[in-house]
């Protein structure tokens, strides 16, 4: 069995306007220093923007416009970045950089917004303040509460991760 997660993604953080626009659920690997690496990772590469312009062609490839963009951009690559087959055993090769290819069945999954409950074990809220995207990390693992453990700008989650007491009981 995994380290399961969700992804809410999130419009309007922090007002009476807030809502949840998209949830994605991983089957296993959800943990700070998988997901929550590759997550920020992802998103410290652009800013959220109201539209864009045709002639920008470096933010093209490196901002989202608006939420429901970085959202959907944030599903296309976990779903198309992975470490290629191996013939022999049909899984990812381990002994391989991961690249982007062809989608494959199953790991990552659309629920429908605001539904809990699929075994998660950490949960992560992206959303963005002034342009920034930023990830809040919360966990049940061996607690009966959910605990905040990050809360911050996407960049700054990896130097957060490698210098955090706190993140010594996900190093796995």
């Amino acid at each position: 069995m995994g380290t399961r997660s969700l992804t809410a993604f999130k419009e309007d953080y922090g007002t009476l306007e807030e809502k949840e626009i998209a949830l994605m659920y991983r089957k296993y690997d959800g943990y700070p220093s998988k997901h929550g690496m590759e997550l920020a990772q992802f998103l410290s590469k652009g800013k959220v923007t109201e539209g864009y312009r045709i002639g920008d062609g470096e933010a093209l490839f490196n901002d989202y416009n608006g939420m429901g963009d970085l959202a959907l951009q944030t599903v296309a690559h976990f779903k198309n970045y992975r470490r290629p087959l191996n013939p022999e055993t049909g899984m990812g090769d381990m002994m391989s950089e991961p690249v982007y290819g062809r989608p494959q069945i199953g790991h990552y999954y659309l629920e429908v917004p605001e539904t809990r409950g699929h075994g998660e074990e950490f949960i992560w809220t992206v959303y963005e303040l002034d342009g920034v995207p930023h990830i809040k990390g919360e966990t049940k693992y061996d607690t009966d509460d959910d605990r905040v453990f990050y809360d911050g700008p996407a960049d700054e989650y990896v130097e957060w991760y490698l210098d955090s007491d706190e993140a010594e009981d996900w190093r796995w």
